[in-house]
């Protein structure tokens, strides 16, 4: 029988004890947006992969699946190009600027332009706060991977 819990697991490495805690997602409260790398050069090649998260109030992953039909609508603000999701499992839109999140997660794929500044990806869906994350494009800059 399901019951919503917390569970915390022990054991050891390397003669050390350690321990990991997982809790039951509560309802979906917002949007985590992480860009990696977060500085690119401005080259109209360069790409950053942005990790999408669908959290609870907790900061947990709501790992429970989502309509492909029912998408995380993606915007971007200067000088960058969404190139797509790497979520095998979506059906883009024909807009191809929505994308579903998988176990709640998807990577969106950003590239640079020609002009440096900053790229704003901004991600919302239905019902919960937006994501925001900001990726700053240089002239001769080199990444930060």
């Amino acid at each position: 029988l399901y019951s919503p819990g917390i569970l915390e697991i022990k054991g050891e490495k390397n003669g050390k004890p350690v321990s990991e805690i997982r809790r039951t997602p509560g309802l979906p409260a917002r949007l985590k947006l992480s860009a990696d790398p977060e500085i690119l050069p401005a080259d109209g090649e360069s790409v950053s992969y942005i990790m999408v998260e669908l959290l609870d109030n907790n900061g947990e992953i709501i790992s429970t699946p989502v309509k492909t039909d029912d998408n995380v609508t993606f915007t971007i603000s200067g000088n960058g190009k969404f190139v797509g999701g790497e979520n095998g499992d979506c059906i883009p839109t024909s807009e191809g600027r929505q994308m579903c999140l998988r176990a709640g997660k998807n990577v969106i794929l950003v590239k640079s332009g020609d002009v440096p500044g900053p790229i704003i990806m901004t991600a919302t869906y239905k019902g919960v706060k937006s994501g925001v994350t900001e990726i700053n494009s240089t002239i001769g800059g080199v990444s930060n991977w």
